[in-house]
């Protein structure tokens, strides 16, 4: 990815965004929460191409990764199954990420918007909202990713659901960070921190407490 050019005192910055963008493909794993894996039927050929591009993921293999889960995605959608479509998008939306593909991410995570909000269940758009805006974010297309970011903060916090709560206010921070609003980002990371451990998702509590600490350096 391309970064800005930096000032000696704005290295800091550097590192939340890279720190970011390794989370990001971790955190693809959260929207299993809402859909998780054991509810698949393993043994179709969708849920097989779900398992397979999960594990095609965990060791890097995004290509082969990509290739099962858009499988799955179209096996979904010929059977009328939108949830899991809409779960196999936003995954293939993750290792399109990790190959560099970021338009073909976007039009994944659209697509996946798009069945979404035709199904009425804030719980399901509001994850994607959040994968829409760190797509946005890894791309430094900033008013994009604070126009995603903020609406799937505001999705979350009505329904007040920590699991989506605390990766979106880690990504709202990092964004703040490169917008320059410190206090705004050291809020942002805290209530992460709040969220996550509530969630019992360690990893990014950690993160984002590391986050807030650089945040409170810089202020």
């Amino acid at each position: 990815m391309e970064t800005h050019s930096m000032s000696v005192p704005n290295r800091p910055v550097t590192h939340f965004v890279l720190r970011g963008i390794c989370r990001l493909l971790l955190i693809a794993g959260l929207l299993f929460i809402v859909t998780p894996l054991e509810s698949h039927d393993l043994s179709s050929p969708a849920g097989s191409s779900m398992k397979e591009g999960g594990l095609a993921f965990e060791r890097g293999a995004f290509s082969s990764a990509l290739s099962h889960w858009k499988q799955a995605a179209e096996l979904y959608k010929s059977s009328g199954n939108t949830p899991a479509q809409v779960e196999a998008l936003v995954l293939s939306s993750q290792a399109s990420l990790g190959l560099g593909q970021s338009k073909q991410a976007l039009q994944s995570l659209e697509l996946a918007l798009g069945l979404a909000q035709k199904s009425g269940d804030p719980l399901v758009e509001a994850p994607i909202l959040g994968y829409l805006g760190r797509a946005y974010l890894t791309m430094r297309q900033l008013p994009q990713a604070s126009e995603f970011l903020q609406q799937a903060s505001t999705l979350a916090h009505k329904q007040n659901s920590s699991p989506l709560l605390a990766p979106t206010l880690n990504d709202l921070g990092i964004l703040f960070v490169l917008q320059q609003q410190d206090e705004k980002a050291l809020d942002a990371f805290q209530e992460s921190v709040t969220h996550a451990e509530r969630a019992g998702l360690s990893l990014l509590a950690a993160t984002a407490r590391t986050n807030a600490a650089r945040a409170w350096l810089r202020l």
